[in-house]
């Protein structure tokens, strides 16, 4: 009796574009497109025999589209294709700051003009407040454009360079880059980009995969239910104004399972909800949508039952519009491959992950019925670190799962159909992270984001029920709200993390929700101008003080 190995790469990036003014200001969607999101498919082609399922967010699928087709363009493609002599000094200013957005230790220290031109930048940002403009001359013309090659170059994956000889070609180049091979990258990252959902509606047409899906622009679903939910996990957290629109909710999902039907020709079975987020409330939500399965992490049941869960096998919550199944992320095995591996060799890395599926009771022969092990995390994050994009790794890895005498590989749903399944009586409320909702609620300015949706919100059932807006208006106003509900906005508010780009997704976050007013032509409120993130979260690299006191008790208390 063969364990079954279930693995679910979950792939999302925020809806950061601006359809009322044309604009995109970051570049992932466009960048992991050439890297994380057309690697799976190229590892999937290279071991046909081993099943995965792909998580894919239909905002994540509408911006691929976009992109792809030339109907929307982000800054850094427009400020990529400027010839240097073009750029303003705000151009250059704003290369300068941004275009080094990707590890150093496995894409820029690789190359030697590249770290070169990042000392440069780095000597000039020193000692600067973020918004004095740097020098135009901090670069030559020269520097510039291999700056603008490299940024974009750096990106193609493992499978893009398979496939496209040049790529190594470029950059064994190095430097001293034409605006000849500027144009040939880029027009080579936007026929990658074109052939990416194609590629995934093959694979899953073949059987190779399953293709499943999360809320439409990846919110926090049980904090649209209700706000007051973020405090079950974390009774006397601070909490905003309640925010409460359960049908915003059960919208974000039936239009993510529209969307994947008419753009893949495939009505999902399963979701993994944002960041594995799940409550009582929501069950019967999914279950209500037709969904046959959905997933959480490990921590969840545990919760819920009051003690270690086993997670070899389907669980199930019966509610008033059906029953849904429900896996529970295998932790430990997951995050080695999201926070640890990339320090591993990758060949070492795949015989370990091996052997911890096996002590999991992956090649147990008892009982009656097959062992599931499920593995799931971001499909395209973790990537980034590993140096070779994790291509050895997953070769390795696949390579021993296509021979092994105990285990296979199925997609979540083939691998659960046919299993009995547990009731869950008392589903707990969290998230895979810490088991609670933390990263977006509770922090001053994640509830000063809840307070703005909430004020947006009934602006906007107000106008709905006022009869003075078309159908058409109504719709376009609901996508930008709906947008500004995605959990991402919320990530980079508070203390948790860091990045340079949080002040630009405060931008977008507050542009959505301008965009409702200004589609039912009212005037946009003054608070949505002015920046929720606060300038003193503006970090620096320190060096260490003094020697680290961990605590050493045998407990997981951080999901890093």
């Amino acid at each position: 009796m063969k364990g079954r190995i279930l693995l679910l790469w979950h792939m999302h990036q925020p809806a950061y574009w601006d359809p009322v003014m044309k604009n995109i200001g970051l570049p992932w969607v466009r960048l992991h497109g050439v890297r994380g999101y057309n690697d799976l498919p190229f590892m999937a082609r290279l071991f046909p025999h081993v099943r995965q399922t792909i998580n894919l967010v239909p905002s994540l699928l509408d911006q691929i589209d976009q992109v792809a087709s030339g109907e929307i363009q982000d800054a850094y493609q427009i400020l990529t294709m400027k010839p240097p002599e073009d750029l303003t000094p705000a151009d250059r200013d704003y290369l300068l700051r941004n275009f080094f957005s990707c590890p150093f230790d496995s894409m820029i220290r690789p190359n030697h003009q590249y770290v070169n031109i990042w000392q440069k930048v780095q000597t000039a940002l020193s000692g600067k407040p973020p918004e004095t403009q740097l020098s135009p001359d901090v670069l030559s013309d020269r520097e510039l454009l291999d700056l603008q090659v490299l940024f974009n170059l750096v990106w193609f994956g493992y499978g893009a360079k398979h496939d496209h000889h040049e790529i190594e070609e470029w950059l064994r180049k190095g430097s001293g880059f034409t605006e000849e091979d500027k144009t040939a990258v880029m027009a080579l990252q936007l026929s990658i980009l074109k052939d990416l959902i194609p590629s995934y509606r093959t694979l899953a047409e073949n059987g190779q995969i399953e293709i499943s899906t999360s809320p439409y622009y990846h919110p926090i679903l049980p904090l649209l239910i209700s706000s007051s939910i973020g405090s079950r996990p974390r009774p006397g957290i601070a909490l905003p104004e309640e925010f409460s629109w359960p049908n915003d909710a059960k919208e974000q999902v039936l239009m993510a399972l529209d969307r994947h039907e008419k753009l893949l020709g495939i009505r999902p079975r399963g979701m993994w909800p944002s960041e594995g987020s799940v409550c009582p409330e929501l069950m019967g939500i999914l279950a209500a949508a037709g969904l046959d399965w959905t997933a959480t992490d490990q921590g969840i049941l545990d919760e819920s039952i009051g003690g270690a869960g086993n997670i070899t096998h389907p669980w199930q919550v019966t509610t008033d519009h059906g029953d849904i199944r429900i896996i529970f992320r295998q932790r430990a095995l997951s995050d080695r491959i999201g926070f640890l591996y990339s320090r591993y060799n990758g060949t070492e890395a795949a015989k370990d992950l091996l052997s911890g599926i096996e002590a999991t009771g992956g090649i147990s022969a008892s009982g009656t019925h097959p062992p599931v092990i499920p593995i799931i995390l971001d499909g395209e994050n973790p990537w980034e670190s590993y140096p070779d994009g994790g291509y050895l790794f997953l070769r390795s890895f696949f390579e021993r799962l296509d021979n092994h005498p105990h285990l296979e590989t199925q997609c979540v749903w083939e691998g659960i159909r046919d299993l009995p399944s547990t009731p869950i009586h008392s589903l707990s409320s969290g998230s895979w992270i810490n088991h609670d909702f933390n990263i977006w609620i509770g922090h001053p300015e994640d509830n000063a984001g809840w307070n703005y949706l909430s004020r947006t919100r009934r602006f906007l059932a107000d106008a709905e029920a006022s009869g003075r807006y078309s159908p058409d208006i109504l719709l376009q106003a609901k996508m930008e709200m709906y947008a500004s509900e995605g959990s991402d906005w919320f990530w980079w508010y508070g203390d948790d993390f860091q990045s340079l780009q949080a002040y630009e997704f405060d931008r977008l976050f507050r542009t959505h929700q301008q965009n409702v007013y200004r589609i039912l032509g009212e005037d946009v409120p003054v608070y949505l101008t002015e920046p929720i993130r606060s300038r003193e979260h503006d970090f620096a690299i320190n060096l260490p003080t003094d020697l680290i006191s961990p605590t050493i008790d045998g407990r997981v208390t951080h999901f890093y």
